[in-house]
């Protein structure tokens, strides 16, 4: 504060002074994932930031310290001090990007840093689109986005590339995290730069009725409607106008060819419950929401091989239904244990899980 002062006396511009002290941030991350990548693209990440790499949550003194941006590394819920995360038990359903978009365009304190200079720039419509679009994948799941192709009529195949394909593909690519979180980013900007990028939203009209009284005293039903609702499906991408793409698109299409052949491995059973249940061993990105496309209500994948450090690695997910109910027996096998607080998907220590494959479909098959 001192030297802001002394700044402001010598006649330099409090604004270029704090634009100057955000140009190269520490900003810290675990997993990258769609959700990562796109509120990075809201705080303005840039090759300029010093990205490290973390496992598990960051330090109290990094928490605690609004100059360091945290990502998906502990602090849920205090994005006053520049902490963006949605996991633990009483953490905020939204998540991080949604939560990061809230709070710079109705807080006080995050308007002002937003029109200070000190986060990225962007086109509100394009955020606001893409914040929904993102916030329905992480926390709904794919399937919410494919029963809404469905009112709409199109199909997967149809709407095939979303961006989430262009993002999965360029992860498949590109193995440095710290890349894959540059390379998300810069792809974002290069479809907010666009004017192509609205041709991927779809309006939904939807009608309603309602018991309404006339001017004689007399109920009657009254339809109303229809009513436009815009959907950020982000798809199709045309790979013609972003040719950058194409790369990324074809490492999916292999990386889908591939889950396919691995689904042909897949075990099954029912829990105690009678959900039907599906588990797999697999390096390759996508076999969860390929399970339940074969009819998996409660999901169990298994890789031996997880990310840069080669991690063993557990997702446990239910296609909208809760599986949070397994994490206090895992978390007494092996703490670490977590996931967002809506509850439907769950993974093991970032660190890794010693626990076996089967040691973990019998405590889901038990516990669900």
């Amino acid at each position: 504060m001192f030297g802001i002062l002394v700044d402001c006396i010598q006649n330099r511009d409090p604004l270029a002074i704090e634009r100057e002290r955000m140009q190269s941030r520490r900003v810290l991350v675990g997993k990258i994932d769609l959700d990562t990548i796109g509120t990075a693209y809201l705080l303005g990440v840039n090759r300029e930031d010093k990205i490290e790499v973390i496992k598990g949550e960051a330090s109290p003194v990094d928490l605690a310290d609004p100059k360091v941006i945290c990502i998906e590394v502990g602090g849920s819920g205090q994005v006053h001090l520049m902490n963006f995360d949605h996991h633990g038990e009483d953490a905020p359903k939204d998540c991080a990007m949604r939560q990061t978009f809230e709070w710079f365009v109705s807080s006080p304190e995050g308007i002002r840093l937003y029109h200070e200079g000190g986060v990225g720039v962007w086109e509100d419509d394009f955020a606001g689109m893409l914040t929904g679009y993102i916030e329905t994948l992480d926390v709904e799941g794919p399937e919410v986005l494919r029963r809404e192709l469905d009112f709409l009529g199109i199909s997967l195949e149809e709407g095939f590339p979303f961006l989430s394909d262009v993002i999965t593909g360029m992860m498949l690519l590109e193995k440095d995290p710290r890349e894959q979180l540059h390379k998300g980013v810069e792809i974002l900007r290069i479809l907010e730069a666009s004017d192509d990028w609205d041709s991927m939203f779809h309006k939904k009209y939807t009608f309603f009725v309602d018991n309404e009284t006339n001017i004689r005293g007399e109920t009657q039903p009254w339809v109303k409607g229809p009513y436009p609702e815009i959907l950020p499906i982000f798809g199709p991408i045309n790979l013609e106008v972003f040719p950058e793409f194409k790369p990324f698109i074809a490492a999916k299409l292999e990386n889908r060819k591939q889950v396919s052949l691995a689904i042909r491995g897949a075990q099954w059973g029912k829990t105690a419950a009678g959900l039907r249940l599906g588990w797999l061993e697999t390096d390759f990105i996508g076999a969860t929401g390929a399970l339940y496309g074969n009819g998996a209500q409660i999901v169990v994948v298994y890789s031996r091989h997880y990310g840069p450090d080669k991690v063993s690695k557990f997702t446990i997910a239910g296609n909208g239904i809760k599986v949070n109910g397994v994490l206090p027996e895992l978390n007494a096998r092996e703490p670490g244990w977590g996931g967002p607080s809506t509850g439907t998907i769950i993974g093991s220590p970032r660190e890794g899980s010693n626990l076996s494959l089967e040691e973990v479909v019998e405590i889901v098959r038990r516990n669900l």
